[in-house]
């Protein structure tokens, strides 16, 4: 098996974000589908049912200790 990407998915059904390396901890890749759209009734937005999903940007910001 040959590792070729490393892609994380901060926001679900959002665009990906590479990378060139990550740790792997006991809960999968740090930040990798942490957080999810929801609507008003608290269910979760897709991209398809909600295009305008796709109008937001990804970004990370690491706050060094």
């Amino acid at each position: 098996m040959k590792l070729t990407e490393i892609n994380i998915y901060p926001i679900k059904s959002k665009r990906r974000i590479a990378l060139d390396e990550s740790e792997f901890l006991p809960c999968g890749l740090p930040w990798d589908r942490r957080w999810m759209l929801v609507d008003a009734g608290g269910k979760f937005m897709t991209a398809r049912k909600c295009p305008s999903i796709n109008t937001l940007s990804n970004s990370s910001q690491t706050k060094e200790s």
